[in-house]
């Protein structure tokens, strides 16, 4: 008699045991390169520096910004080349080293071919009620992006609230989550005027001190995006996720479609995973911070 053998269904913690975290903004302008930008390279990059950030991309509008001079000047620190790419939907590109801007080749072929880079979607949904992103084009990039932007500081400003933008995209993260999609999601300052400074940023859990370390962790999901809210640990236990943040806030794990399994207020959180649930993610808020984790994927 043959009998059937259950294997449990696993979900996957992207984030390490062991590693170094350091502070990231993936998305910055310079007013050299970027006729929206106000503040010029040096600037720039001397604010971030300057303060608690340990990673920061330049990413120009369909420009790489030459930046060795800066990475002589800040050798602590790490300054990743990239572009915006802006032609049509926007979509950012970052790393050590990336490829020029392409504009004759579709999109889904120039990110295929930035493989070794941070590739994502940014501010994929800035207008209430008018399409930026189509969701058919978004779900056709499904193997070609490494995440989404779900928080843009920029567009969280006082003036650009006022003429009707908006910041965060969970929405649409949730939404291609439950098209099958595994993507991460960043946070970022899209740093254009002083008032973008320190809005929202990325916390990446990496094994070394290098640009090619902290894309691999990135692309990897070991990093959480914040916009002031730190996590002290975030581990999974057989099919329990626990995570505690340094301070109390309001938690709550999303699954599929983006419903909220569990809520409530406190520093320690914990979760039994379903089997059915293809992807588990957490979040939270204390008011005006909010942290967002990556989310863990149910295993094939």
């Amino acid at each position: 008699m043959r009998h059937s053998v259950h294997c449990p269904v696993m979900h996957i913690n992207p984030y390490p045991d062991h590693g170094t975290w350091l502070r990231a903004n993936f998305h910055a302008h310079s007013s050299e390169h970027s006729l929206c930008g106000t503040v010029p390279l040096a600037e720039g990059i001397r604010r971030y520096f300057e303060s608690t950030t340990d990673v920061l991309a330049i990413t120009d509008h369909n420009h790489v910004t030459p930046l060795e001079v800066f990475k002589n000047r800040y050798p602590g620190k790490i300054l990743l080349e990239g572009y915006e790419h802006s032609t049509g939907p926007n979509y950012v590109i970052a790393g050590g080293r990336v490829p020029p801007p392409q504009f004759h080749d579709t999109t889904a072929t120039i990110l295929d071919g930035a493989t070794n880079c941070l590739r994502f979607i940014c501010h994929p949904d800035p207008h209430p009620g008018r399409e930026y992103w189509p969701m058919e084009t978004l779900l056709s990039l499904k193997s070609v992006v490494d995440g989404i932007e779900i928080h843009n500081g920029h567009y969280g400003i006082a003036r650009m609230l006022e003429t009707g933008h908006r910041p965060e995209y969970r929405h649409i993260w949730d939404q291609v989550l439950t098209a099958g999609c595994h993507w991460w999601g960043y946070c970022n300052d899209d740093f254009h005027e002083p008032a973008d400074f320190s809005n929202a940023f990325n916390m990446v859990c990496v094994d070394a001190i290098t640009p090619e370390a902290v894309v691999r962790a990135a692309k990897q999901g070991a990093c959480y995006g914040s916009t002031g809210i730190l996590a002290d640990t975030i581990q999974l236990h057989g099919n329990i996720i626990q995570v505690t943040t340094r301070e109390t806030v309001q938690g709550r794990f999303i699954g599929a479609g983006g419903r909220i399994l569990r809520e409530s207020q406190g520093r320690q959180f914990d979760y039994s995973i379903p089997e059915n649930e293809p992807y588990i993610r957490f979040e939270a808020d204390n008011g005006p911070q909010a942290l967002w984790l990556q989310p863990f994927f149910k295993t094939a």
